[in-house]
């Protein structure tokens, strides 16, 4: 279930965090100016909707409890995201002055920030009625109420009504990643009572070294059996903005780019160079020492100008005098290890690519040193992603040494 579809209501969020702050409710009550029984039926309601208890009441006051914690830390970072989405976004000037913004987020709902997400995500009003169950009325009431909620103009008119403008996708990027919050918080709840079916969607390059990702897979579904695993690939602009807007969780294959967006960083996991792969039995095998000109008197199986495997064989090759024959190209590693397999081409492959080709007998590497070009291989994440403790776990069987090829020592690259 999309969790945008039930959102609570922001206040009662609010009111929550004041009464841990104050330490009861009939003092948060006294302090936002408003009932006793309204703070009371706003929190049984959160819990109804957390689907857990989240304050222990005593004679003493109200403390949260563990999944009160929970929603806590999620709720504030949701309220941060929004500051931020207000005061400083990144298309545009501030929607909010520090000095107002407490007042203009008080006016916030949850119901026209999944408007404005919907109109944004569906480009246009129509087809967000078909996708949300929402009238179209509806949805043009919520974008009004929007704007004048937030004293700025966030649609243009089109031939289906309105669609947002730069500020508007902006604002609906910010707030879906906001809202997303929400969707975390209901997972680690769930988590910590047993009864959780994470998530996970990664992003994967069609250039990526898929053994190590698969190993992790394999191993993160053996500790957590009921969690998912939805990949996706696509052209790579597509997916760092799937990646900025939430669509995604991380993006895992090669760092070729050294500057992406600003709220995106980008960590090396290890690296892992080519070597030259041949059949079982190749006439280069008979040979002691191999060289560049017996490299190109044989036809090669390779992948697409401009990718990093394409790069290193060109770098390889370019001392020759003769041009090295593609007559295959290919992305597929799986295509390249059943052509060499049963021909005389030659292909450039990771060691762990080729691993069980090689170990059944039916590959072999040249006696050549390794094609270093290669890049680090690793994950590039939003720069302010705070992962579940599941979604967590499958990022540190990604890292854990001695999993996945030769390890880098770890670090975090600015995107």
């Amino acid at each position: 279930m999309d969790y945008r579809s039930k959102l609570p209501n922001l206040s009662h969020l609010a009111m929550l965090q004041r009464v841990v702050e104050a330490g009861s409710v009939s003092k948060a009550s006294r302090i936002v100016r408003r009932s006793q029984p309204t703070m009371t039926l706003a929190l049984r309601k959160l819990e109804a909707f957390a689907g857990a208890p989240l304050l222990e009441r005593g004679h003493s006051g109200s403390q949260p409890t563990e999944a009160g914690w929970l929603l806590l830390a999620r709720v504030d970072r949701l309220f941060g995201q929004l500051d931020d989405a207000l005061l400083n976004p990144l298309v545009g000037g501030p929607i909010a002055q520090q000095e107002r913004l407490a007042a203009l987020r008080a006016k916030l709902s949850a119901t026209a920030m999944r408007g404005l997400i919907a109109i944004a995500e569906q480009r246009g009003v129509p087809a967000a009625a078909l996708a949300t169950g929402l009238s179209k009325p509806t949805l043009y009431r919520m974008a009004r109420d929007l704007e004048r909620v937030l004293g700025r103009s966030v649609f243009d008119p089109s031939s289906d009504g309105m669609v947002p403008n730069k500020i508007g996708f902006e604002l609906a990027r910010r707030f879906n990643l906001a809202l997303k919050e929400i969707g975390h918080a209901l997972e680690e709840i769930a988590s910590l009572q047993g009864d959780s079916v994470s998530r996970i969607h990664i992003g994967i390059r069609r250039t990526s070294a898929t053994q190590p990702l698969s190993e992790a897979m394999e191993a993160f579904l053996n500790i957590h059996p009921k969690a998912r695993i939805r990949i996706e690939d696509g052209a790579f602009e597509q997916m760092i903005q799937d990646l900025r807007y939430g669509r995604i969780d991380l993006i895992y294959g090669p760092l070729e780019q050294p500057h992406l967006a600003a709220d995106v960083v980008q960590e090396a996991l290890f690296h892992l160079p080519y070597s030259i792969v041949v059949r079982a039995g190749h006439p280069l095998t008979r040979k002691s020492r191999v060289t560049t000109k017996d490299l190109v008197s044989f036809d090669w199986i390779i992948s697409r100008p401009g990718s990093p495997r394409r790069k290193a064989c060109d770098a390889l090759l370019a001392k020759s005098l003769s041009s090295p024959s593609y007559s295959i190209e290919t992305s597929s590693t799986e295509l390249m290890l059943t052509v060499a397999a049963n021909s005389n081409r030659i292909a450039l492959l990771t060691t762990r690519e080729a691993r069980q080709h090689i170990e059944a007998g039916l590959l072999t590497t040249l006696d050549h040193a390794e094609v270093d070009g290669r890049t680090d291989d690793g994950i590039i994440t939003r720069r302010d992603w705070r992962p579940t403790p599941v979604q967590a776990r499958f990022v540190e069987l990604l890292r854990k040494p001695g999993s996945v090829g030769r390890s880098l020592p770890r670090r975090r690259r600015d995107a």
